[in-house]
C-alpha cells in the first residue's frame, strides 16, 4: 500500500486549541485529518497517508530538509500575512525557499495559507470585506477544467484578501467581495502545456489533458477542512466584528452543502498522484 506523507503547518494558537473547533470536531490537525480521509475514500482504499503537525508560531518549527514529504499544508490563522512578525517572517521565507527549490513538493493552502503563500510569491494582501459561511465562487476557466464545474461552495471566514496573483500563478476563482479566491502555479517542465491552457487558437473539438500532478502549488481562500459545525460555532465568535447582519445572514448560509470533500478534496489528492484515471485537467478553447 501506498503511504502518502504529508505536513501541516500550524499557524495560529486559535487553531491549535481553540474553543469553537475543539468543541465542534477536535483540534485542527484533527479536522485536517477527517478532511483528508473523507475525501481520499472516495477515489481509493489503496492508498493511507499520515500528517505531522509542526507549530510555526511558538516553536517556530518546520518540516527538516532531510524529511521526505509529499505535500505540506497550511492552515487558518487569526494573523494578517503583512503582520512584521518573526514567525511570519519565517514562514514567508520558507515558502518562497521551498517553492522556488524544490518543485516536487506540492504546497497547499487553505485562507491564511492562500494569503501567506500568495504573499511570499509576490502578491498584495489587503483588507477587505467579511465574507463567512458558506459562499459561492465562480470558477475560472481553468477552475472549471480542474473541477469540471461552473462554481463550487466553499465555507469561508476572512475579510484580508489577495488582490493580485502571483507571478506564473493562474486564478481558479473569484466573488464579488474577494477577486482571488484561489491559485494554482504549475511545474516549471508544464510550461509548454500552459500555452495551450489559455490558448484560444485551439479548435473546440480538441481538448487538452494536463495531469493533476503537474500542480506544484494549489490554494483556496476557503476553508475546504472546515465543515458546518465548526463554523457554525466560529461565526458568534466574530460577531463583534461581523455585525448582526452578517452574523445572522452566515448562519442562515451555513447548512448549504459544500463541494470541499468531492470536488476540492479530489484535486489536492490528484495533484499528490492519487487519482481516478479520469481526473485531470480537461480544457477545450474559451474555456
Amino acid at each position: 500500500m501506498r503511504i502518502v506523507r504529508l505536513a501541516l503547518l500550524l499557524c495560529d494558537e486559535i487553531y491549535t486549541t481553540p474553543s469553537a473547533i475543539k468543541d465542534a470536531r477536535g483540534e485542527y490537525a484533527h479536522i485536517f485529518r477527517q478532511f483528508l480521509s473523507a475525501s481520499l475514500r472516495q477515489i481509493t482504499t489503496e492508498v493511507a497517508f499520515t500528517l505531522d503537525a509542526y507549530d510555526v508560531v511558538h516553536d517556530m518549527a518546520y518540516p527538516p530538509d532531510n524529511v521526505h514529504y509529499e505535500g505540506i499544508l497550511i492552515g487558518g490563522s487569526r494573523a494578517s500575512a503583512n503582520d512584521q512578525l518573526p514567525w511570519v517572517i519565517k514562514l514567508l521565507a520558507y515558502i518562497k525557499r521551498v517553492v522556488a527549490d524544490r518543485h516536487s513538493l506540492k504546497i497547499f493552502g487553505a485562507c491564511f495559507g492562500h494569503q501567506v503563500i500568495c504573499k511570499a510569491l509576490g502578491s498584495p494582501v489587503e483588507k477587505g470585506e467579511w465574507e463567512v459561511s458558506v459562499t459561492t465562487i465562480h470558477l475560472t476557466s481553468i477552475g472549471r477544467a480542474l473541477f469540471h464545474a461552473d462554481k463550487l461552495h466553499l465555507q469561508l471566514t476572512h475579510h484580508d484578501q489577495v488582490t493580485a496573483c502571483p507571478p506564473h500563478a493562474h486564478l481558479l476563482g473569484s466573488t464579488d467581495i474577494a477577486p482571488n479566491q484561489g491559485i494554482v502555479i504549475f511545474e516549471p517542465a508544464s510550461a509548454h502545456l500552459l500555452e495551450c491552457l489559455e490558448s484560444t487558437s485551439i479548435s473546440r473539438s480538441d481538448a487538452l489533458r494536463v495531469p493533476l500532478t503537474s500542480i506544484q502549488v494549489f490554494t483556496f481562500q476557503g476553508h475546504f477542512e472546515f465543515t458546518e459545525p465548526i463554523v457554525r460555532q466560529l461565526i458568534p465568535e466574530f460577531a463583534d466584528e461581523l455585525g448582526p447582519e452578517l452574523v445572522e445572514d452566515g448562519l442562515l448560509r451555513i447548512g448549504t452543502p459544500t463541494d470541499a470533500i468531492d470536488k476540492v478534496g479530489r484535486v489536492i489528492w490528484g495533484v499528490l498522484g492519487v487519482t481516478a484515471e479520469r481526473d485531470h485537467v480537461r480544457t477545450r478553447a474559451r474555456l
